[in-house]
């Protein structure tokens, strides 16, 4: 410690002075007390201050002047605080003996203040009118809006709010958001940009931006944050700082009833179109049959329509393209279903209209989605093919009728001479072709071989169609419900597992959970919930949610299960 010697014919005025940086304060967050030595030095310790607890410091500060001959200067110690008190605090004048005389503050009221306000509809708008009471450094979480329906996209951004000079931020971990289906929005690494809030200019920092969905109803947090730094004060010194945002509370209510059969769930927009890849349509020749969605929500939930397709129609399981942006808006673009399609016999066929409905949230009603009905006409092969065919599935008929030729009964018939002529070329090309034939059947049937020794890997490759078949069989007895769930609680059951590499003699839920948790842990609570509700449903009728309630949820919760499975 030093001071300035001072003539005493141009002694500048001695004076303490006791500043806090902000006024009113509230409860439980940091504010900064620092004591002034005007044209004198001296040590002191903390001041004690009932309603504030001494958390850190001090630092120090220094300035000197000289002008028109007089001198002066300061000396500031600053100590940092939390604030315990609910009430307003007084802060006591403080004295200090200088030369030997004594020095006094002038006493002030802290006030306490409640917590910053929300603003904006419904969520958290750090830079709204009602932020004015903000921190030095303050970490929040922004969030679109605080009530929505189940489904529907909550925006939320983890944010560093910061007035000091020099923090660098050592780490932070974000919060998991239990109960939401999240999706992360690329953009840039963080970096301080101004912002004036309050009449203040702080640097913000944006951490993360999600899209986030709530998968049910009921009050969700999104759990609070902390984050480490360090600020310099000066070149040879600072202090380690911490800060945490509070936990934001979603309400999330379940769509208006009557919920209709058909819907989809919840959306701020959506569409449906089908189109057709070809002009001219031959029997046993394949064509695309798109059914296009667009919109904005969580088009990834979107499964498979189960859609009437004509019994002369042979109809493979979809192609699913995306073509998806996530952005401060949430989730917006379109997913494709692209179905190929044969034909099995000539005539006039009409291609099945979907039609359907999806919770709109920004008008709050339901609305109706349809495509158009589409008319094809099928008409014979040029080789003459395109008879009605008998077959039991997609993989009994290998070759179609234009390939058959009639076997040569009439033995006696002379054989013509082109023939004759050719059968050295035939001879030569059959040479060379079997090879080829035998190499890619030898190819064919060690990929089988393969599969076949592979037996678990196989199950889990197949699990989700398959599962999704036992669906559509367990959908055909809604109205008998002792069936339904028997059937359905089955089938989910293999899906796991086959996606668990397990057996059904080593069956446990616990294991099948813990499985779930280390390949897909967002999902693990629904599962064990829905487990629960069909052994429910199983064991004690009447007791469950109607099967058409929970067969949209097993379906839907088998779509998340195949976009998150880490494998």
């Amino acid at each position: 410690m030093f001071g300035f010697a001072v003539d005493g014919s141009a002694q500048a005025d001695l004076g303490l002075e006791v500043t806090v940086n902000r006024n009113p304060v509230r409860t439980g967050k940091d504010v900064q007390l620092t004591v002034t030595m005007k044209n004198f030095t001296g040590r002191m310790n903390a001041p004690e201050v009932p309603g504030l607890q001494y958390r850190y410091g001090p630092s120090t500060s220094r300035n000197s002047s000289w002008v028109n001959g007089k001198s002066s200067s300061e000396l500031a110690y600053t100590w940092t605080y939390r604030v315990t008190a609910t009430e307003d605090i007084q802060v006591p004048p403080m004295k200090m003996s200088a030369n030997g005389k004594e020095v006094r503050s002038t006493g002030f009221t802290l006030r306490v203040a409640e917590g910053r306000q929300a603003s904006g509809s419904g969520g958290q708008q750090a830079g709204g009118q009602g932020a004015a009471l903000m921190d030095d450094l303050e970490l929040v979480i922004e969030v679109s809006n605080r009530k929505v329906v189940v489904g529907e996209p909550i925006v939320a951004s983890f944010k560093i709010y910061n007035r000091y000079n020099g923090l660098d931020v050592r780490s932070y971990e974000l919060p998991k958001c239990d109960g939401f289906w999240k999706e992360e929005v690329t953009g840039p690494e963080p970096s301080w940009e101004p912002q004036v809030m309050g009449g203040q200019r702080y640097n913000v920092a944006n951490l993360r931006t999600v899209v986030l969905f709530p998968q049910k109803t009921g009050k969700l947090v999104i759990e609070g944050f902390e984050m480490d730094g360090y600020i310099r004060t000066s070149f040879f010194s600072g202090q380690n700082v911490s800060a945490r945002a509070d936990a934001i509370t979603i309400e999330v209510s379940p769509l208006p009833a009557p919920r209709p059969a058909d819907n989809l769930g919840a959306f701020s927009r959506l569409s449906a179109e089908m189109t057709i890849k070809g002009e001219d349509f031959l029997a046993n020749q394949a064509f695309t049959v798109d059914l296009t969605f667009k919109g904005q929500g969580n088009l990834k939930f979107l499964r498979e329509p189960d859609l009437a397709w004509p019994s002369d129609f042979e109809v493979f399981d979809p192609e699913v393209k995306d073509a998806l942006a996530i952005n401060q808006n949430g989730e917006t673009g379109s997913r494709t279903f692209s179905f190929v399609v044969i034909p099995r016999a000539p005539g006039t066929f009409e291609l099945p209209q979907f039609q359907a409905s999806y919770y709109n949230v920004r008008k709050g009603t339901y609305e109706q989605l349809s495509t158009e009905p589409v008319a094809i006409d099928v008409v014979r092969d040029a080789t003459g093919g395109g008879e009605s065919l008998s077959y039991n599935s997609k993989s009994d008929v290998q070759v179609l009728n234009q390939d058959i030729r009639y076997i040569i009964t009439d033995y006696k018939r002379p054989i013509p001479r082109e023939r004759i002529a050719n059968r050295k070329g035939i001879l030569f090309g059959g040479l060379l072709l079997g090879p080829l034939l035998f190499g890619g059947a030898w190819g064919v049937r060690r990929r089988r071989e393969a599969e076949r020794r592979d037996v678990v890997g196989t199950r889990k490759k197949k699990a989700g169609s398959k599962v999704r078949r036992e669906l559509k069989t367990a959908k055909a007895h809604l109205q008998h419900p002792d069936k339904f769930y028997e059937a359905i609680g089955t089938g989910l059951e293999d899906y796991l597992l086959a996606k668990s590499k397990s057996t059904r003699a080593t069956y446990s839920r616990t294991t099948i959970l813990a499985t779930l948790n280390d390949h897909a842990p967002d999902l693990t609570e629904a599962w064990n919930e829905l487990l629960g509700d069909a052994e429910m449903a199983r064991y004690a009728p009447g007791a469950a949610a109607t099967p058409e309630v929970f067969w949209r949820r097993a379906s839907e919760l088998i779509d998340k299960t195949e976009i998150a499975w880490k494998s």
